[in-house]
């Protein structure tokens, strides 16, 4: 959820608003014609907004945010707390170009749900897997790739 706290600049009254928001509403509301006439003063939302002052902006990704899932809106927010992703167009395909590591709490689980998926591994013997370094595969991982916690996994992303 974003919310935004804005004035009328002429006469200096403001008030908390709950994006997204149907614009011509909120100018009716605010008692102005356009949103010139509008400042906002602050926001409050789960992730840093680098340009919160454009309200247009600021609607649309609230718009996006608001058609999707829990866990894609998780992902979403880490995408843009991260700096990963700064034009609210790119957002949409960003959050399919991922894979969810369920249940992973470190960069080690990862490794070793990559090496169970990996058909490379497939032939290899059980035994083996012992002398695998999954921590140190980890680590390697999180170094080369964009890796982000959410509740109960961690996200690779491949944008």
């Amino acid at each position: 959820m974003i919310k935004m706290y804005i004035e009328n600049v002429k006469t200096a009254k403001g008030n908390w608003v709950d994006f997204p928001v149907d614009i011509e509403e909120m100018m009716e509301n605010f008692e102005v014609e356009n949103l010139g006439q509008l400042n906002v003063m602050d926001y409050e939302a789960n992730f840093t907004l680098k340009n919160y002052k454009n309200i247009e902006d600021v609607n649309e990704l609230a718009e996006i945010l608001d058609d999707m899932d829990n866990l894609e809106k998780q992902i979403a927010e880490n995408l843009i707390e991260e700096g990963i992703i700064v034009d609210w167009e790119d957002l949409i395909d960003a959050v399919q170009n991922v894979v969810v590591y369920e249940g992973c709490k470190n960069m080690e689980d990862v490794a070793i749900a990559i090496m169970e998926e990996d058909l490379a591994f497939d032939g290899v013997d059980e035994r083996l897997r012992d002398y695998f370094n999954f921590k140190e595969y980890g680590e390697t991982l999180s170094i080369t790739g964009t890796y982000f916690e959410i509740d109960g996994a961690i996200v690779e992303y491949f944008g």
